[in-house]
């Protein structure tokens, strides 16, 4: 629209990705010997400067005393590393792993720092899978969140602001539950079924319109003849 396109000739048609299933979330609590009353926030993806991975432990730090004692971080991408700690945060930092629905299945909540995002598969995934993220309002983000619905939007680059929604989530489990009982249901629209039924909708719609304007030019032709 800003390029001088008329809307009327715009459909937008969002990228999709499979559904995610999941019958045994993987339990991370007893694997690391963790409490039961822990709350478990992962960051999944590539361990880049782009996905926010330089801010992480600025973001722990920020989180208030009494929540990062109740949090347990888990890495999920990157090198494995083992057990660690990040900002005062015990963490796992578990690196790539092969069933990684599964892996996120057993999250509570997803941090998704990053400070630019094109689709934001780890949070589609997430949302499917009932687990609320808290994500930048940066690139693709703000059209798969709907904030304080499907999860929580900070402005770009506040950390504090990332901080709090992140503290707010672990403090409030009825809160987490709201968002990640949304969740699925917004990440419908992002799924490869309704990309494959947008994308086929354009087509008959463009096809359509190019074969009007095709039959009214044989048409007028026929009349100048």
């Amino acid at each position: 629209m800003l390029g001088g396109v008329d809307p009327d000739r715009i459909d937008v048609v969002h990228s999709g990705v499979p559904v995610p299933v999941v019958d045994r979330p993987r339990n991370w609590r007893k694997e690391c010997g963790w409490p039961a009353n822990t709350v478990l926030c992962g960051v999944v993806g590539a361990m880049t400067v782009e996905k926010g991975i330089g801010l992480l432990d600025e973001i722990a730090r920020l989180v208030p005393d009494e929540s990062r004692r109740a949090v347990r971080l888990v890495l999920l991408g990157g090198a494995s590393a083992g057990m660690s700690t990040i900002g005062g945060i015990e963490s796992i930092r578990a690196g790539f792993v092969d069933e990684v629905h599964p892996a996120m299945a057993g999250l509570d909540v997803l941090w998704h720092p990053a400070t630019s995002e094109g689709l934001g598969t780890a949070v589609i995934d997430a949302m499917a899978l009932r687990v609320p993220p808290v994500a930048f309002r940066v690139g693709g983000l703000p059209e798969l969140i709907v904030d304080y619905r499907s999860g929580l939007l900070v402005p770009p680059g506040d950390v504090s602001a990332f901080a709090n929604a992140a503290a707010l989530l672990v403090n409030d489990a009825a809160l987490r539950e709201r968002l990640g009982a949304a969740g699925p249901q917004r990440a419908e629209l992002f799924s490869v079924t309704r990309m494959a039924h947008g994308t086929y909708q354009t087509y008959l719609r463009v096809l359509g319109h190019y074969g009007k304007e095709n039959t009214s030019a044989r048409q007028q032709l026929r009349h100048e003849r």
